[in-house]
């Protein structure tokens, strides 16, 4: 059966920086309840103040391998076997960063599986995005 929200749990990863602004992160889902259930495509990802309040964002979704969905069986209690790739880039694709608005903090991640099987939330490990700058990219839910 298809997972539904109320079956998992979702944390989000270690926080990594590339070259050109770019920072790179996941969510990572467990199955906490006692059956196997499938978890697959590509989820709503939005952005979650302290307050739980979305933040405004510009969303785009990751291509290439990130983009490809792929089921996976999620089963109790495993540790983490499937994930939600996310990227932040802090340029927009001209690679100009004239956007005046300052940053705000994003403190969760607010995840809408897809078919309308519920939300998950994971506090996001505090990190800035500017409103108008730049990129937030999510991809397909992908086996760890």
């Amino acid at each position: 059966p298809i997972c539904l929200a109320s079956q998992l749990s979702a944390k989000a990863d270690m926080l990594n920086g590339l070259t050109g602004g770019t920072l790179i992160t996941s969510v990572s889902f467990r199955n906490i309840s006692g059956r196997a259930c499938v978890l697959s495509g590509t989820p709503l990802l939005i952005p979650l103040g302290r307050r739980h309040e979305a933040l405004a964002h510009r969303a785009a979704r990751l291509d290439g391998d990130f983009g490809r969905a792929s089921p996976v069986v999620l089963m109790p209690k495993v540790a983490d076997p499937a994930f939600l790739p996310i990227s932040v880039s802090a340029l927009d694709p001209s690679g100009d960063t004239g956007c005046q608005t300052s940053p705000v903090d994003i403190s969760y991640w607010r995840v809408e599986l897809p078919g309308g099987h519920g939300s998950v939330i994971a506090d996001a490990r505090p990190f800035r995005i500017s409103t108008c700058e730049g990129k937030l990219r999510s991809g397909a839910i992908t086996p760890t």
